[in-house]
């Protein structure tokens, strides 16, 4: 476990991944101590940080769903590890916009609701960017893995990556749909076409109501 990931939530999935498949690699360990870091500091700023440990909450239990996925699809240790990390992470871009702008972003998230719009339509309307693509871009100055980088930048777009088979990618999507998203709108928990479309592209609608079930267990653990 790395020496920076003391979050409360975090070491009951770090444990039983590390004991089903193997240590993190050191690559990704760093990556999930910066993101801990992140959310940590971000908990300092002056508007309420209920929607920090609302996503907090949601990233890890988006992590935790994109492993089983993995695992379940056979998928080798680093790709495993890999849909933990991106699941964590792939919402960090949220905290970029609500330390920057966070009234405007409030009022952003709000019209998504009033429209029905998906939180990224509205974000790409307004900034001109997504939450994932600004998150993607920070992993990549961290020196985040290309296939990680990836799995944040497409989590809400899928058919905008290049993969054409099951990756990393792919189960944080996966995940981050069954969980409903990390603040109003980001997502609803509904598949919509395009997603079924990719889903059943990779063989994996299907498989969709056994997952929605064991999110349904994975939501029922408090994560501090």
């Amino acid at each position: 476990m790395p020496a920076a990931v003391k979050k409360d939530g975090l070491r009951a999935p770090l444990e039983q991944l590390t004991e089903r498949v193997g240590p993190m690699p050191t690559s990704i360990a760093s990556m999930v101590s910066l993101a801990v870091e992140v959310f940590t500091l971000s908990e300092r700023l002056r508007f309420s940080i209920r929607p920090i440990q609302k996503i907090w909450a949601h990233s890890l239990r988006t992590g935790f769903l994109a492993a089983l996925i993995s695992e379940a699809h056979e998928a080798q240790s680093q790709i495993i590890w890999r849909s933990f990390a991106g699941g964590l992470l792939h919402d960090i871009g949220l905290l970029i916009l609500l330390s920057q702008v966070s009234q405007q972003f409030f009022r952003v998230v709000e019209l998504a609701s009033i429209r029905g719009a998906t939180l990224h339509i509205m974000e790409q309307e307004v900034y001109g960017t997504t939450h994932a693509e600004l998150g993607a871009a920070l992993l990549s100055r961290w020196g985040g893995e290309d296939a990680l980088v990836h799995a944040v930048g497409f989590h809400d777009d899928p058919f905008r990556n290049d993969q054409t088979q099951f990756c990393s990618a792919s189960a944080v999507y996966l995940a981050n749909i069954l969980d409903g998203g990390g603040i109003a709108q980001d997502c609803d928990g509904v598949l919509c076409a395009q997603g079924e479309a990719y889903l059943r592209r990779l063989g994996l609608l299907e498989q969709v109501p056994y997952w929605q079930a064991r999110m349904r267990e994975i939501q029922k653990v408090p994560i501090g």
